[in-house]
């Protein structure tokens, strides 16, 4: 057997153990979302209370922060806490808009670079979850603090 035919004969005999594309990315994930602790998040304003399988869409930064309530309550918040999104479909400037808020104070917005396709899952009915995954009092108001976004 020639040197190609040989290596056509190895490539073949692999292929036949070789798992499909949608098999590996289906175990990729499931292996990701073990080993990172993605499975389970917190429900509630009380922190460390229910835990609810879900999916993580994105982390994203709340731009604003420094023109609505986050300075005056920026010590009262916890990574864990829940945040409530809300569309605002009177926004002048974004039609897409979507505001953030720590039980009745308003935080800012979820950047526009994200909220197209958070606001059409919004508008569609479906359920979202946004929690604090990160606050960094040394940063700049723009990226103190980010949150999960999570569709159930």
């Amino acid at each position: 057997m020639s040197i190609s035919g040989h290596f056509f004969a190895k490539l073949y005999q692999s292929k036949i153990n070789v798992m499909n594309r949608n098999d590996f990315i289906k175990k990729l994930t499931i292996g990701f979302i073990g080993l990172t602790g993605l499975q389970h998040i917190k429900l509630s304003n009380e922190r460390n209370t229910v835990n609810q399988p879900n999916t993580k869409l994105l982390t994203t930064n709340i731009v604003g922060f420094i023109y609505y309530d986050g300075i005056k309550i920026e010590k009262l918040l916890k990574e864990g806490d829940r945040i409530t999104i809300k569309r605002e479909l009177d926004n002048l400037y974004d039609n897409k808009a979507i505001e953030a808020y720590w039980k009745d104070y308003k935080l800012g917005y979820i950047p526009r670079k994200h909220n197209k396709i958070l606001s059409n899952l919004m508008d569609s009915n479906k359920t979202l979850l946004a929690e604090i995954r990160h606050i960094n009092k040394y940063e700049s108001y723009w990226n103190r603090v980010y949150v999960g976004i999570y569709l159930l």
